[in-house]
Formats: C-alpha cells, structure tokens, sequence
C-alpha cells in the first residue's frame, strides 16, 4: 500500500519517508494540496488562493499563446483546414494579404496558389477576401474563448458564502 507524505525538500511524494521531519498524509490529503504551493505550520495544511488563481490563469495564457501558434481551423467556404499561426514571423493572415494584394492587380477571375494544411489549392481574389474574413474571425474567437477563462477564474472568491474548498472546486472545474 502506498504511502503518502509531505516534506520542505521534496513536497509531496508517494513512497518512503524521506526525511525525518516528513509528515505522512492520508490520501484524500495528498490529492487536495498536491501540485499546490502550501505552507504547513502546526499541524495545518494553508495555501494562498489567489496564487491557485493566478496558476489557472497562466495556464489560460499558455493555452491562448499555443493556440495563436500553431492554430488552424476548417474554412467554411473553402472546405479544408488552414493555418492561423499569428506568432513571430508566422503570421498566415499576412500572408494571405500579400496574396490578396498580388492578385488584385492581376486580370479578374485569376487564381493564385494558397498553401493549407492538406497541400496547395488554387484560389480566387474573392475566396481569399473570405478567408481573410474567416482568419479574423478564428482569431478573435479565440480572444473572446481566453477573456471568459478570465471573467471565470477571476470571478471565484473566498467569502462568506464560498469556502476555500468550494472555491477551489470551481477553480479546478474550469477546462483549459
């Protein structure tokens, strides 16, 4: 049977204890301050909550840089999947500009070759407009998805009605 323990060097850990002054926990303990930033003083597990807050939404930012740099998305009016990197020198809305501002002053109904995911398609001035349109649209889908991540986590506090434990419980129940 596993033993649980908790320790200033090695903080949480299954197994041996390790060091003299390791306290062993009961299961249930070790699975609620695991992975937690806590201090224990006489006897008392405590832990600062808007430091789990900020964990979540830094995990929330991570999630939105991700997303912007290796994003893509299926085109409704193209039908197949696109990237939508918005990071550094990738940056495939500028790309589809150059693309757009290329093909303006060729002869109309002129197509140009566009790179998506699956290989190159032939594209028209009119299909790349929309998929400019598209782009921008996934990318602030996005800001919107990361803003309500925001609004959640920062709307969980410890109050009068809300105890550490329920509030920790909403904090762990939004998906990032």
């Amino acid at each position: 049977m596993d033993k649980y323990y908790y320790g200033k060097q090695l903080g949480f850990y299954i197994g041996v204890k390790n060091h003299k002054d390791d306290i062993e926990l009961t299961e249930s303990q070790f699975n609620k301050y695991k992975g937690k930033k806590v201090t224990y003083e006489n006897g008392v597990f405590s832990f600062d909550f808007n430091m789990e807050k900020q964990a979540k939404l830094n995990e929330v930012s991570e999630k939105f840089l991700q997303m912007f740099k290796s994003g893509t998305f299926v085109s409704a009016s193209l039908g197949f999947e696109v990237d939508n990197r918005r990071y550094g020198k990738d940056n495939d809305k500028d790309n589809v500009e150059s693309l757009i501002y290329k093909l303006s002053s060729m002869p109309t109904g002129t197509t140009i070759q566009f790179k998506a995911v699956d290989g190159f398609h032939d594209l028209t001035l009119s299909q790349l407009d929309s998929l400019k349109k598209e782009m921008i649209a996934d990318g602030l889908s996005k800001y919107e998805w990361k803003f309500q991540k925001e609004n959640e986590i920062n709307s969980i506090v410890v109050d009068e009605n809300t105890t550490l434990e329920q509030a920790l419980e909403q904090l762990e129940a939004i998906e990032v």
